[in-house]
């Protein structure tokens, strides 16, 4: 018996140590905690631009800072700088979640990796399917992102999305767009 228990103890040590460097991928359907946060008032400042910001923060402690434009834009961003973000059409953001990889520290997962839908819709106002993109965020320190890669803002599927990510986590990079 503790012969067994010696050799699964030393397949776990060996399994952990051969994946430390592999990343961990987590869904999260939804963000959570949205919160608005305060914005000047059209009504009293003429100069106020029409924007609503919000921030959220997910299951693994990223906080996603989104804010609407004239309600036909979106900004994302992870910090409170819009400056840092990316900017789509409010039409692309369709529900759909969000996929973290990450690694483990101390027993506790580290997003390193964001990858989220953005969709495109046809003449009859349905998503196409076909026309979606998946794009594959490095997620950098002071709340910085950069796209993983040129290729990566035309992928629709999730697997090759995640393998632009894991190419990229073996020598770290952002694409010079």
């Amino acid at each position: 018996m503790q012969k067994c228990l010696l050799a699964l103890t030393v397949l776990f040590l060996l399994s952990s140590h051969a994946c430390a460097g592999q990343l961990i991928w987590k869904t999260e359907k939804e963000l959570r905690e949205v919160q608005q946060l305060p914005s000047c008032d059209p009504n009293k400042d003429k100069n106020c631009p029409d924007q609503v910001p919000y921030v959220s923060t997910s299951k693994y402690g990223v906080k996603v800072f989104e804010t609407y434009h004239e309600g036909t834009r979106i900004t994302f961003s992870f910090s409170d700088n819009e400056g840092d973000g990316f900017t789509v059409s409010t039409d692309q953001v369709h529900p759909g979640g969000y996929d973290w990889g990450g690694v483990l520290e101390k027993g506790k997962f580290r997003p390193l990796y964001m990858i989220k839908r953005f969709y495109t819709y046809d003449a009859t106002a349905k998503v196409n399917k076909a026309q979606t993109d998946l794009m594959v965020l490095r997620l950098l320190a002071g709340g910085k992102s950069c796209e993983v890669d040129k290729g990566s803002k035309n992928v629709v599927d999730i697997l090759l999305a995640r393998r632009f990510a894991e190419r990229n986590s073996a020598g770290p990079g952002c694409s010079k767009n």
